[in-house]
């Protein structure tokens, strides 16, 4: 005989994990920065000529942008 309640169960458990990272993940504001900052990965071995690594800026308005190194940049 199956169990009935085990489905109905995994749903339920599985919406309220959702609604729990959902709520938890999308808050605005998180982090504050009060003048550019820009880091750069470190210490990567490229594995082609292309491969440089990646490189982020955060800008105080909001902006924030992801720029891969390498040929690229």
């Amino acid at each position: 005989m199956k169990n009935i309640y085990s489905n109905s169960t995994t749903l339920i458990v599985l919406f309220i994990v959702s609604i729990l990272i959902i709520a938890g993940g999308c808050k605005k504001d998180q982090l504050v920065v009060n003048e550019v900052k820009a880091y750069f990965q470190v210490n990567h071995t490229p594995a082609n000529a292309y491969d440089g690594g990646f490189a982020l800026t955060l800008q105080p308005d909001g902006y924030a942008e992801v720029l891969p190194f390498g040929d690229i940049r």
